[in-house]
């Protein structure tokens, strides 16, 4: 079984990943979509939504099972830019189209994409390596022919052989592969959601300037991250994923004490606060790139879809752990949202430093190096290992 998905709102990452066998069946959740109700039928309604945004991990894994070795990092990259790029789009939806047509006009607008799904579900095969699996050689041709745009394909599949159906709880059998990915994952998005969350308010009061300005330099912050998940991507194919993965979250997590420091006017004088909170953002959003290949390409292929999956599982803990380590610092009572204060900025910055810090030490420490070996590679170095060895962590 290799169904990769996120782990949605922290409920959703073990049932789509049953539903793996059939890609299609996973693609099919991002039709979810909110309609008119109270809160409670919103949130209900956002925790489905939440099942679609597990699907990242299905487009990831599908891009890795088709695309050569040399392409994978930048392949992966262009797949989490596009995702930026959706964000952008709500932010344009939410700023220009909801005072003109109404948020639920908007929100359908926004079920669209999922057309764009559903073909890609009609028209895209298996992967060769998925079928081969599965114990279907002649589908895995086809399939490989379709890629190549080929009426047929008669050479040899080096392809892994059919395997026995795996049970997700197998992924602890490879601990190094277990604790890298749960670090790396909940590191980073422990750090990059807390900076998302308060720098908006933050910008406003240190910069003294208007919410609705703060959200047009947050705008300008994400185009400059599609820029540095491209950027990370093309590293991570060139110099590797560890020392990519390693270096953008060190500089995330420098940047983000200085953006701390900064906001008292300790560092730099207060007016420049946007200058480290920008260095801060774009190095943490280009990790994302990284971190999406790192998570899915490290397991052998039987339990690709468990593992990627266990791996967005644990960063939507990040996700929740930002904010509610924000609001334990700031003596918050809300949990969701703390308020963000420039007295506060300090303790806050460096505990989402500290988090950052942490996903880069694992990548230089006890990172595998995956960068130019194919997917079937990977699965004979890991190939009857229980127990990966940790000095094999530099290969």
């Amino acid at each position: 079984d290799r169904f990769p998905c996120g782990f949605g709102l922290s409920v959703q990452a073990e049932p789509p990943r049953r539903l793996r066998d059939e890609r299609r069946a996973g693609e099919r959740d991002q039709r979810g979509q909110c309609a008119e109700g109270g809160w409670v039928y919103m949130a209900v309604l956002r925790t489905v939504i939440g099942f679609a945004t597990a699907g990242y991990f299905v487009q990831v894994s599908l891009v890795h099972e088709f695309m050569p070795p040399r392409r994978r990092g930048m392949l992966t990259g262009v797949v989490s830019a596009i995702t930026t790029g959706g964000l952008l789009l709500g932010s344009f939806s939410g700023a220009y189209l909801i005072p003109g047509i109404g948020w639920r006009w908007t929100f359908a607008l926004g079920a669209l994409p999922a057309l764009v799904a559903l073909a890609g579900a009609a028209f895209i095969p298996e992967s060769a390596r998925w079928l081969s699996l599965h114990g279907k050689p002649e589908a895995a041709r086809k399939s490989v022919a379709w890629a190549l745009g080929e009426a047929r394909f008669d050479g040899e599949l080096d392809v892994p052989p059919p395997s026995p159906h795996d049970r997700w709880r197998h992924i602890f059998a490879f601990p190094r592969q277990v604790v890298t990915s749960t670090l790396v994952n909940l590191g980073l998005m422990t750090g990059y959601y807390g900076i998302v969350l308060w720098a908006p308010m933050l910008l406003a009061q240190v910069q003294l300037i208007s919410s609705g300005d703060a959200a047009k330099v947050m705008i300008a912050f994400s185009v400059a991250g599609i820029g540095s998940r491209l950027l990370a991507a093309r590293l991570a194919d060139r110099v590797g994923r560890r020392r990519t993965g390693g270096y953008f979250a060190l500089a995330a997590a420098v940047a983000t004490l200085l953006a701390g420091l900064t906001g008292n006017g300790i560092f730099l004088p207060a007016s420049l606060f946007w200058l480290p909170l920008l260095v801060a953002f774009v190095f943490a959003d280009g990790g994302f790139s990284v971190c999406a290949l790192y998570s899915t390409e490290i397991w052998p292929s039987r339990l690709r879809g468990s593992g990627s999956g266990y791996a967005g599982l644990t960063g939507s803990v990040g996700k929740i752990l930002g904010p509610v380590g924000l609001a334990v610092i700031v003596g918050s009572g809300n949990i969701v949202s703390p308020a963000a204060t420039t007295s506060a900025v300090v303790p806050a910055f460096s505990f989402l430093a500290v988090c950052l810090l942490v996903c880069g030490v694992t990548y230089l420490s006890l990172g595998v190096e995956a960068r130019g070996r194919s997917l079937e590679s990977i699965d004979r170095s890991l190939a009857g290992e229980s127990a990966p060895r940790l000095e094999d962590a530099h290969e």
